[in-house]
């Protein structure tokens, strides 16, 4: 883990922590480069490996930074929710709170996606980062089943790890066909406007909803 405190001013720091994103999401791991890193941040590569040692605490800070941001949004924005609104505007919600991010954060979105599908990562560097991951998608997930269980929408017999995989799965494959069409099956999710996105994702919650709800 890098040191603490830092070392940086954080002029410096910010400066690091924006090329470091940059590198990385265009070059992945194995090929991003410390001194381009050093280059563009105008920062020594001496500086750069006392405060953060290796490569691998570098992109292991990339990581865990863009994901408490996310979280922190994602949070801010769950807790400020119309508790009297419908349990699908609180999904449907959830997804553009992620899809907004990713906008404006592109670089940590595609540091995400190289995590998943990058093979040049190595495995001990993957295990590590991906824990991260693991907790803050278990965090949404997690929000929406405490919300419709508070609301007994669900069985009380239901399966809590089932419904959080099944909420998670919902709305990270649609964020990811937003970016990538042509992986989409045909929903043209990249091609509707919000308006649109936001009907289809109320459409696949209540089929969602339909199959976990308790029957009365």
């Amino acid at each position: 883990m890098p040191r603490k405190p830092f070392t940086l001013i954080p002029m410096k720091m910010e400066a690091v922590i924006q090329a470091a994103f940059k590198e990385f999401s265009r070059y992945g791991y194995s090929h991003a480069s410390t001194n381009r890193i050093c280059a563009k941040s105008g920062v020594s590569k001496g500086a750069l490996f006392h405060n953060f040692h290796s490569k691998e605490n570098l992109f292991y800070f990339l990581v865990q930074d863009g994901l408490r941001l996310a979280e922190r949004e994602f949070k801010d924005h769950f807790s400020a929710q119309d508790r009297a609104a419908p349990f699908q505007e609180i999904f449907r919600n959830s997804f553009f709170v992620l899809l907004n991010f990713i906008k404006r954060y592109p670089d940590y979105y595609n540091i995400y996606l190289r995590l998943i599908y990058d093979p040049d990562i190595p495995e001990r560097e993957r295990k590590k980062v991906t824990e991260v991951v693991r907790i803050f998608t278990v965090s949404i997930s997690d929000a929406l089943f405490q919300e419709g269980r508070k609301r007994r929408i669900f069985p009380a017999n239901l399966d809590e790890n089932i419904a959080k995989f099944l909420f998670n799965t919902l709305i990270t494959r649609f964020v990811e066909l937003y970016y990538f069409p042509l992986r989409d099956p045909g929903l043209d999710v990249s091609r509707k406007t919000e308006s649109e996105l936001g009907e289809t994702l109320d459409t696949l919650c209540r089929l969602l909803i339909s199959g976990l709800a308790a029957r009365r």
